[in-house]
């Protein structure tokens, strides 16, 4: 059974919309049996918070993806080559689109390298032929892991909403003198 916390999440994040949430309801009513009180109440506040939240639920007329192109940890860069080339691919067949890059540092991190990262990618995806003013770049701050999520978006569309980390800062802990200023370089296995 999904709780209505992580019901107002994935609102929050725009991955569920107003249809979703219907059937959600009408699952629970069936399947909960004496707990439709319970679930009424809850399906009038989630309801609430769409129409107090209208950009969570919006559409447009252009289809992109509400999850991320693609999404890898630390790799090794030959290894993550392979993810920015398909990346540059899809940039490369929708012109009208930019691309957003955006690296969250991990809980021990150099000082700078989520910017690192994302200025490393654009230049690789620069080098496959996509224009340097189509490429974003976004330092979202820390999670537990370094991670980096590459999004292509339409121009036309409201720009990417990029959520921040959620390690605070008083949490991390920050290394100032770094080789490549990467903390730990990801290694390639032996090929």
């Amino acid at each position: 059974m999904i709780r209505p916390v992580e019901i107002l999440r994935l609102i929050s994040r725009g991955q569920l919309n107003r249809w979703a949430l219907r059937g959600i309801h009408a699952e629970s009513r069936a399947n909960i049996g004496g707990r439709v009180t319970w679930m009424k109440y809850t399906f009038a506040l989630i309801m609430l918070f769409l129409a107090v939240h209208p950009a969570s639920t919006s559409y447009s007329s252009v289809s992109a993806p509400n999850s991320p192109f693609d999404t890898y940890g630390d790799l090794c860069f030959e290894d993550e080559k392979a993810h920015l080339d398909n990346f540059a691919i899809a940039l490369q067949q929708n012109p009208n689109w930019v691309g957003y890059v955006v690296v969250y540092a991990g809980r021990q991190s150099c000082l700078g390298e989520a910017w690192y990262r994302a200025s490393r990618a654009k230049k690789w995806v620069v080098n496959r032929g996509v224009e340097a003013n189509r490429i974003i770049l976004r330092d979202a701050g820390y999670e537990e892991n370094v991670t980096t999520s590459l999004q292509p978006w339409p121009k036309d569309k409201a720009p990417f909403e990029v959520l921040p980390g959620f390690l605070h800062r008083s949490v991390v802990k920050i290394f100032r003198h770094c080789q490549n200023r990467i903390l730990r370089p990801g290694k390639c296995s032996n090929r």
